[in-house]
């Protein structure tokens, strides 16, 4: 699964869904720097977030490939409904596009707060 996005024009910290899944809510993604100190030990350099109808339905940290020279290529993950899904997400070299791939999606993730 792919999602291609553009730089808003009004606002160079969003970037707006142009190709993508049918039916998705994601219509636009924005880029900030991590605030909480656990993405900041994670290793995250910059953070993805959306909204839809005042709820926040997307949510990662980008972590730097290590390893590989790829400056404009970041490692990341959402949690949904349990299920953590993978993410490699990559800029254009003029930080215009920008595609985010998911890699897998399934990583089951037990939910530690239910109990049987």
């Amino acid at each position: 699964m792919e999602y291609l996005l553009k730089v808003n024009p009004k606002r160079s910290d969003i970037y707006d869904l142009i190709e993508g899944p049918e039916n998705t809510p994601l219509s636009f993604v924005r880029v900030s720097k991590p605030r909480q100190e656990y993405l900041k030990k994670q290793g995250a350099v910059m953070c993805l977030e959306s909204w839809s109808e005042e709820k926040k339905i997307f949510f990662t940290g980008l972590r730097p490939i290590k390893g590989i020279k790829r400056k404009y290529q970041f490692n990341g993950d959402h949690y949904s409904n349990g299920i953590k899904y993978l993410l490699r997400v990559q800029f254009s070299k003029d930080l215009r596009y920008m595609k985010i791939r998911v890699k897998n999606r399934s990583i089951f993730i037990p939910d530690k707060n239910k109990r049987a």
